[in-house]
């Protein structure tokens, strides 16, 4: 069944166009530009959780289910808005939002558009500057 299904979801890909399916995701670090494949958005509660990913980095954010700007502060004083591994084979160092806002421009019909510009930093890694875009991502429940 899951065959079938894969299947299915390439050939939809292949004939009307994987961004029609998944909406975009376009980011900048430090001006190097990144367009991870397949983003994905789930709702839990009072919050959209969006990740982008490739084969060797993440990017999450969690953010409020309203359209409007999201500043660095915990999420429901828990969940850390945005957060980057820049190599999964190490998990261990990764990067989280200092300063900027994550804005949530529109919910409608289940995807989510906005934009993004944030100044990250680590520990170990020191401190990047993140900007982009969304639009049409897909949220499920």
């Amino acid at each position: 069944m899951k065959k079938v299904l894969i299947s299915l979801f390439i050939a939809a890909s292949v004939s009307t166009g994987c961004d029609t399916l998944t909406g975009t995701f376009t980011v900048n670090i430090n001006g190097q530009a990144w367009n991870p494949p397949l983003p994905v958005a789930v709702r839990t509660g009072n919050r959209y959780t969006i990740t982008a990913a490739s084969n060797d980095k993440q990017m999450i954010f969690n953010i409020g289910t309203n359209p409007g700007s999201y500043d660095m502060s915990l999420l429901e004083g828990q969940f850390q808005p945005f957060v980057y591994t820049p190599n999964l084979t190490n998990t261990s160092e990764y990067y989280v939002g200092s300063a900027g806002t994550i804005n949530l421009t529109s919910v409608n019909n289940n995807r989510l558009s906005g934009n993004f510009n944030i100044t990250a930093t680590s520990t170990s890694l020191g401190t990047i500057n993140v900007t982009g875009s969304f639009s049409n991502i897909v949220a499920t429940n």
